[in-house]
């Protein structure tokens, strides 16, 4: 798909919109500690390089990855302790969204681009970035995977296509689900390679260096 035939571009949140470092590799360090203290164990403190290679990933697998060592049973505890901890961290001021990413928003709804966002995120840490960055006004539909457990980012992604009616769209990531979920449903795929993902963004169809550079590919409609 040619960037001209694009009348939606959809938008991955972590690594995309919202710079996750700033306060999961945190709340992910808080919630070991707490979950240690809880049960009595000793859980490895994963290292912030090793935290940044989960991101993008639903919470549960997320927990899985960090509990290497089993514990499966006890996993509802640490992702949600790290969902309380970011949620506490956003809320005091500790996290930002990338450089640009407003007025780049903004500027693309000008030019005529109808705007979603979709997440593996949990409901109420996408809906808390929502809120405190002001990124839930400028989207026409949006969703996360917290609100329909089970789902794939794929699955999730065509779900919201569905509810826009879009046939030709865009969608930006910074994670191998999001070119594996745009390929999916026959979509143009943008890597964010100032994201989380790496050689992964390889695979997508454009990709940028700074959030900004959209304007670039989307000149309007």
């Amino acid at each position: 798909m040619h960037p001209s035939s694009v009348e939606a571009i959809i938008f991955d949140v972590d690594g995309t919109l919202y710079n996750t470092a700033l306060v999961s590799i945190e709340a992910v360090k808080l919630a070991v500690i707490d979950f240690n203290t809880q049960y009595s164990l000793d859980i490895p403190i994963p290292d912030e390089e090793y935290i940044k290679k989960i991101f993008g990933e639903p919470v549960e697998v997320c927990a899985r990855m960090i509990l290497s060592d089993g514990h499966e049973d006890k996993m509802e505890y640490l992702y949600t302790r790290i969902g309380e901890h970011e949620q506490r961290l956003i809320h005091c001021g500790q996290g930002s969204l990338f450089p640009q990413v407003l007025q780049t928003l903004n500027e693309l709804k000008e030019r005529g681009y109808r705007i979603g966002y979709y997440s593996n995120g949990t409901e109420n840490y996408f809906y808390t970035l929502m809120e405190v960055f002001g990124l839930g006004e400028l989207a026409e539909f949006k969703s996360c995977i917290g609100e329909h457990p089970g789902k794939t980012k794929t699955q999730l992604l065509q779900y919201v296509l569905e509810n826009m009616n879009v046939e030709n769209a865009a969608v930006v990531g910074d994670r191998y689900h999001d070119v594996h979920s745009a390929r999916e449903c026959g979509q143009l795929s943008i890597g964010a390679l100032y994201g989380f993902g790496g050689d992964e963004m390889k695979a997508a169809d454009h990709t940028i260096q700074e959030f900004k550079e959209l304007l670039d590919i989307f000149p309007g409609k």
